[in-house]
């Protein structure tokens, strides 16, 4: 038995031995989605599923959407405005924040959905002190783990005790992990002590938080926590399979730091010094995107949408509309980004809700197993067929119907075909 096969893909005509790559030329649009206040937005793995939460404490709403941004369907809530939001990969299981005032209190908590926001559950509420951070959320790819940090509460005279709340039942059952406690002898608010973001592998294993001056990590959905030091932190995002840590800071430096070992070592990207507010990155962990509620100590200043596509060595604003950003999310691929604006100042005044779509030039690798081919890429963000050929020689491409599998320890398509006794060829394109 002898087998030659060459993988390639294109993106919009056939182009052998390569790939074709033509959308680097797309633009931020504005969405229909109306000015707010928006806090936070998350998205499903393929971009298709978004949504985006805030609002003022007078209207607070927030819009999903089912087509990448297209056209958008408005919901309302309250009292509680919600603050930060996480996906599944499918969209359908969603995990919020929110803040309430309600009679001179102060509470923050948690809210879960297992039907793309259609309904709410709630999970947990904290009594806090005014101008204590809103609990981060996180949402493994399968939808089976949920993790959300809980804001400090006051144990002693001067001690603050916060933790994060992992379910690894689609938040039928919550434990707490990470336990971050907190001396301010100034008898006021902590200030920030609890941890300000969270984040999850695709398959809900690994889970990395970080505050302001700690990040803690786990290899067990929380079962075991590592808890170190680490000024500079307070924001964190992972690549699907976990290997690739981002953190960003909000204060201080405002660097941008990454790990290729799970926080084992770090290194300091090429982004430059900001307040940074928002991350997000590929499954692989080699396209990056970050914004910014302002740019300076001064006050909130405009700053455009930052991204990297080599793992953050290098950044690029590409041409993206300033605004004081309060969010952003991708999809797997990295090939759909939707950033949101918040409020540039004390009034009522909010920001927009901006997408970028580009066609990605996914990467299919090759395995072998048994008499098995083992084809996989990311899942794309844009419509691609597989297609077979026994010869280059020829323009006769089948396109194959195997439904590919997705692998939700690293956000793969996967198609498994029989090895045969000739060559075989194998390309995406897209549709």
């Amino acid at each position: 038995m002898r087998i030659k096969i060459i993988l390639f893909a294109v993106a919009a005509y056939p182009s052998l031995f390569g790939i074709s790559y033509h959308a680097n030329c797309q633009s931020w649009m504005p969405t229909s989605v109306p000015s707010n206040s928006w806090s936070a937005v998350a998205s499903s793995a393929d971009g298709t599923k978004l949504i985006t939460v805030g609002g003022f404490s007078s209207f607070p709403i927030y819009y999903t959407s089912t087509n990448s941004g297209a056209t958008w369907s408005q919901h309302s809530f309250g009292p509680e405005i919600f603050d930060t939001v996480a996906s599944s990969a499918d969209g359908t299981k969603l995990l919020v924040s929110y803040e309430n005032f309600t009679s001179g209190t102060y509470h923050d908590g948690v809210y879960y959905s297992t039907n793309s926001g259609d309904s709410w559950t709630p999970a947990f509420s904290v009594a806090v002190p005014a101008g204590e951070p809103i609990p981060a959320v996180a949402v493994s790819a399968d939808g089976n783990t949920f993790a959300a940090s809980s804001p400090a509460v006051q144990v002693g005279e001067f001690t603050y005790e916060s933790s994060v709340y992992i379910s690894t039942n689609s938040g039928s059952s919550w434990s707490t992990h990470f336990p971050f406690v907190s001396q301010n002898f100034g008898g006021g608010p902590p200030g920030g002590p609890s941890w300000t973001s969270v984040t999850v592998s695709a398959n809900g294993t690994k889970v990395a938080v970080a505050g302001f001056t700690q990040i803690g990590t786990s290899t067990n959905s929380g079962a075991t926590t590592s808890i170190v030091p680490f000024n500079g932190a307070g924001l964190v995002a992972s690549s699907a399979d976990g290997s690739r840590l981002i953190v960003a800071d909000v204060f201080g430096d405002g660097l941008i730091n990454i790990s290729t070992n799970w926080g084992l070592t770090w290194a300091q990207t090429g982004a430059p010094s900001n307040f940074w507010n928002s991350v997000a990155v590929s499954a692989d962990g080699s396209k990056l995107a970050a914004v910014a509620l302002q740019s300076s100590s001064s006050g909130l200043l405009n700053t455009p949408v930052y991204t990297s596509a080599d793992s953050g060595a290098t950044w690029s604003t590409n041409g993206s509309p300033s605004a004081a950003w309060s969010g952003i999310a991708s999809s797997a691929d990295g090939g759909t980004l939707v950033a949101v604006a918040g409020s540039t100042t004390n009034s009522n005044a909010g920001g927009g809700v901006y997408t970028l779509q580009s066609v990605p030039a996914p990467v299919m690798n090759l395995t072998t197993t048994g008499t098995n081919v083992v084809l996989s890429w990311v899942l794309p963000s844009t419509n691609f067929v597989l297609q077979q050929n026994p010869s280059l020689s020829t323009t006769n491409w089948l396109t194959l119907t195997n439904i590919p599998a997705l692998d939700f320890t690293n956000l793969q398509n996967q198609v498994i075909l029989p090895m045969t006794n000739g060559n075989d060829f194998y390309r995406l394109k897209v549709l």
